[in-house]
């Protein structure tokens, strides 16, 4: 992430952010895993989800 500092003419100085390249990427990764932890919770909630028979456990 890197900030900027302007001077405004309306009140005191305003801290700007914005991210990096890197910033970008792990916000992606980010978005990625949290897609795919919604996408489990709702195959939870509709009973979306297969039993391994050979070890009973179970599967999404």
């Amino acid at each position: 992430m890197t900030t900027r500092l302007e001077e405004s003419s309306e009140g005191p100085a305003r801290k700007y952010y914005s991210l990096t390249e890197t910033g970008r990427v792990e916000a992606g990764r980010m978005s990625d895993y949290f897609g795919m932890m919604m996408k489990g919770m709702q195959s939870l909630n509709e009973g979306d989800f297969m039993r391994d028979e050979k070890t009973n456990e179970t599967k999404l």
